[in-house]
């Protein structure tokens, strides 16, 4: 017994049928689209302000665009210790095995960002309700940093006593005051306390 399937395709129950779900499949490419495009946008808008930020603070500009690198960079800049990468790296492998440390280790990356935030605002002598913005809306204000008139002050960490536990120190400072060197209002860069002239872009200290 051969059965007719050309009926079931001409059908309008099934066209109908076929045309609403090319109409939901097309809505939901389009939305995934927009929502693709968004997230490349505040991709962009980040990566251009710590491209930026990183060179106002004398580092190279392409740093900013390797993941977890560009992290390690941004220790160095602001002064908290980069132990905190290999801390971060670890976590999130413990966690695959043990799902029930997710908590701790949210926790972690939460307590990171607030002084990453707080100690990189100081570093460019901004206030910690900047580092409020710089942890809520990350790209906006390392916008701000970048193309803002703040000018790098040299590293100055926050206090942080988990890192103190372990015994390691601070980059640069363990009290959390920051370097001692002078630094170019300019460039951001270095300068000894004794020049009175920036030695990478000639400007008066």
């Amino acid at each position: 017994m051969n059965y007719d399937f050309s009926s079931i395709f001409n059908d309008d129950r099934f066209l109908d049928l076929f045309h609403f779900s090319s109409d939901i499949l097309y809505i939901i490419l389009s939305v995934l689209s927009i929502i693709l495009f968004v997230v490349l946008i505040i991709y962009f808008i980040n990566i251009l302000g710590k491209y930026k930020t990183y060179k106002k603070a004398s580092k190279k500009g392409w740093e900013a665009f390797i993941p977890i690198y560009n992290t390690y960079v941004g220790c160095e800049i602001c002064g908290i210790s980069t132990y905190w990468i290999l801390i971060l790296v670890l976590i999130h492998f413990i966690v695959i095995p043990f799902p029930f440390l997710a908590t701790i280790a949210w926790l972690a990356r939460l307590y990171f960002k607030v002084i990453f935030s707080i100690s990189m605002a100081r570093s460019f002598g901004k206030s910690d309700a900047f580092a409020v913005g710089l942890f809520f809306c990350e790209p906006i204000f390392y916008l701000i940093l970048a193309f803002g008139n703040s000018t790098y002050l040299g590293p100055k960490p926050v206090d942080d006593p988990v890192i103190k536990i372990f015994g390691v120190k601070d980059n640069n400072n363990s009290t959390g005051t920051g370097s001692s060197s002078k630094y170019c209002s300019n460039c951001g860069a270095p300068v000894k306390e004794e020049s009175n002239y920036c030695s990478k872009c000639g400007n008066k200290i």
